[in-house]
């Protein structure tokens, strides 16, 4: 039986197709090597220039930059990878229409995702976003189905998280996130926009759009960072997240799968934004939130630095 294979081109999944008729729309420049595929038996979308089976068509390259795609439509057979549309509640405002097209979303599996925010995109650019170069960080080499993402509002507002690049992918063709929208894992040095990752095409089938100057350059903060040293199975592990909703009481912490229980009282390591050093407290665990996405926690005996800390945290963030 013939291989079937299936490609996408504008966006639109189109297949199945033999082989021969896959080297007559390369022959007629249909579809290029940099054209990404899938057949039956395959995890993800690649690159077709990275098929070995293929090389005869397409040539001889190295392989794929990304090690997983999640492509915009819904497969025509069983078993192929989709991007299942995302329930979720979004609590801001109707976005603003970003200047690029979206992919449209899948309707088969579904995801849990928290609310996520909308960014409005620079109406007028002038000026094209940069790629911004980080250290001890490969985003080629990022699973897809990683949550360690977290995303914000440009102009402020809650962090949402954690999330995977699948996930941020099936928000973006949502309108829920754009270009504009920020994004941050502890591995970055600080927030970037979207527009400013170098696998911004990969992700979402187009060039990242233009950017303002001052857009492009209004991210370089990083936000309250929360490190906290945990026993699992008689191991200690390092896990690391995101604090939101911080009072001098207590705080959120989002992080994926934290391995605790309501009612552990736990150690951490605070570094709010600007802080070079860590604030350690201890907290109690008074509730996780939906989805295994983190926890909620009330502090014992802050130290007046401590404190103080979190009150000038409050203080620059309050409206």
């Amino acid at each position: 039986m013939d291989t079937k294979w299936f490609y996408v081109k504008n966006k639109e999944r189109i297949g199945p197709i033999s082989e021969e008729l896959l080297q007559e729309l390369n022959n007629t420049k249909v579809i290029s090597g940099d054209t990404y595929i899938w057949r039956k038996g395959f995890d993800n979308w690649i690159k077709a220039k990275d098929v070995e089976e293929l090389v005869k068509i397409f040539g001889s390259e190295s392989k794929a930059a990304i090690p997983s795609f999640v492509p915009p439509t819904q497969t025509l057979v069983a078993g192929a990878p989709v991007a299942p549309a995302v329930q979720a509640q979004v609590q801001t405002p109707t976005p603003t229409p970003t200047p690029t097209p979206t992919p449209t979303p899948s309707a088969s599996a579904s995801a849990t995702a928290a609310a996520a925010p909308v960014a409005a995109i620079a109406q007028s650019p002038v000026t094209p976003a940069p790629v911004k170069k980080t250290l001890n960080f490969d985003w080629k080499k990022v699973s897809m189905d990683e949550k360690i993402f977290y995303i914000k509002q440009l102009e402020g507002g809650n962090t949402f998280g954690p999330y995977s690049l699948q996930t941020i992918t099936m928000l973006y063709q949502q309108n829920r996130v754009n270009a504009s929208s920020m994004i941050f894992t502890p591995k970055l040095e600080h927030w970037m926009l979207l527009a400013q990752i170098p696998i911004y095409e990969q992700l979402f089938f187009s060039l990242p759009p233009e950017l303002e100057a001052d857009v492009a350059n209004t991210t370089k903060k990083k936000p309250f960072v929360v490190k906290i040293t945990y026993e699992v199975a008689l191991v200690s592990q390092r896990f690391e997240g995101i604090a939101r909703d911080v009072t001098t009481g207590g705080m959120q912490v989002l992080l994926s799968d934290f391995p605790c229980q309501k009612g552990d009282v736990i150690p951490m390591d605070l570094y709010p934004e600007g802080t070079a050093n860590s604030l350690p407290v201890t907290a109690k665990v008074v509730r996780l939130l939906e989805g295994n996405q983190g926890i909620f926690v009330r502090f014992y005996d802050l130290s007046e630095n401590a404190k103080r800390a979190l009150i000038t945290h409050i203080e620059r963030n309050s409206d």
